[in-house]
């Protein structure tokens, strides 16, 4: 079902963009956040700059920029459109979602590599002499290329 269209004058829209966050005033029109901020320079509606709602929540002054005059007094219509569907996800993502291609990784990994169990069993013998003293290279790892 088409939502109905909406006319707004310069003035109805500066009040409604101080009033609420754009993001929020551009959703109730059907419009993105960037859109709808594009429009209010097109017609030179000023809109609180960044960190204006922020300072405002938390009980600083803030000041709100006056619209300037214009000889012109069109309305400006929107036709808001209904959300577009989510896409589906490529081939690829809907593959890997599958549970098929789940792959499951055990909690007592084995660990293979000589560089690896090495290091493992110079950690585990350095936290068990934590108490003695022990000269450089006591628990060195033998490195080889």
């Amino acid at each position: 079902m088409q939502k109905p269209r909406i006319a707004l004058t310069r003035e109805d829209l500066y009040l409604r963009v101080w009033s609420q966050p754009i993001v929020h005033v551009a959703s109730s029109l059907g419009m993105s956040g960037r859109g709808f901020g594009k429009l209010c320079t097109r017609y030179r509606i000023p809109v609180p700059p960044r960190g204006w709602w922020a300072k405002r929540r938390h009980g600083h002054r803030v000041r709100q920029t006056p619209l300037p005059g214009t000889a012109n007094k069109e309305q400006i219509v929107f036709e808001p459109k209904e959300a577009a569907d989510k896409p589906e996800d490529p081939p690829d993502i809907t593959r890997e979602k599958a549970i098929e291609w789940r792959i499951e990784v055990p909690e007592d990994l084995a660990v293979s590599h000589p560089l690896v169990k090495q290091a493992s069993a110079a950690i585990r013998r350095s936290s068990r002499d934590k108490g003695r003293q022990s000269g450089p290279g006591a628990s060195a790892i033998k490195r080889s290329c």
